[in-house]
């Protein structure tokens, strides 16, 4: 098979476009492991996605066990681009139930600029006669960044919230008597003494 210029050069300009596709992957999941997994939040921002709620500026005001984190990388610019952002919390929902969780907490987000995209053309027009040449030209190009959004996503289960321990019985607590307590008696008043005969 014979390759020609034109065919090659396709071929690389289809490589370069496709790439920010290709490079785009799923959210992925890693799980955290630690002795200081369980936390109780203070409140913030909440929506829910998918059933999973979405925390950002604060937590959950629950107890919850951290399972893990979602790091997301995706195309931001263009008609792709689009499209993708338009299913990032969806998709980090469906990683988040996968994962067991219950609830996401915002950690980071932001834009890498991952190159430029852009195009120029020009015009040149010219005529001569007799020895005399005189000739016009215009040009104009356009060049924008290509850029990727970049998401981490705190993963979490709700756990029971704690309630007041009761003390074991027959333990005394402070400020309550050790055994009950008989209400006061009052004394009966004296019989009258028998009337003489």
């Amino acid at each position: 098979m014979k390759i020609n210029g034109r065919t090659a050069a396709l071929f690389v300009a289809a490589v370069v476009l496709l790439q920010p596709i290709i490079a785009s992957a799923s959210p992925e999941f890693l799980p955290y492991e630690g002795r200081n997994s369980v936390h109780e939040g203070q409140g913030g921002e909440k929506k829910i996605v998918e059933g999973i709620e979405f925390w950002s500026n604060g937590d959950p005001p629950h107890r919850f066990k951290v399972l893990g984190a979602i790091s997301d990388r995706r195309m931001k610019t263009g008609i792709y681009g689009l499209i993708r952002m338009s299913g990032l919390e969806e998709d980090i929902a469906k990683s988040a139930k996968a994962a067991g969780g219950d609830a996401v907490i915002l950690q980071n987000a932001g834009d890498d600029v991952i190159g430029v995209s852009g195009f120029s053309n020009g015009f040149i027009n010219g005529n001569g006669s007799g020895g005399s040449f005189s000739a016009s030209g215009f040009g104009s190009s356009f060049a924008a960044p290509v850029k990727a959004h970049v998401s981490r996503y705190i993963v979490v289960r709700y756990l029971p919230d704690e309630a007041p321990s009761a003390p074991p019985p027959g333990a005394a607590t402070l400020g309550a008597p050790t055994a009950p307590v008989a209400p006061p008696q009052t004394p009966e008043p004296p019989s009258p003494a028998p009337a003489p005969r």
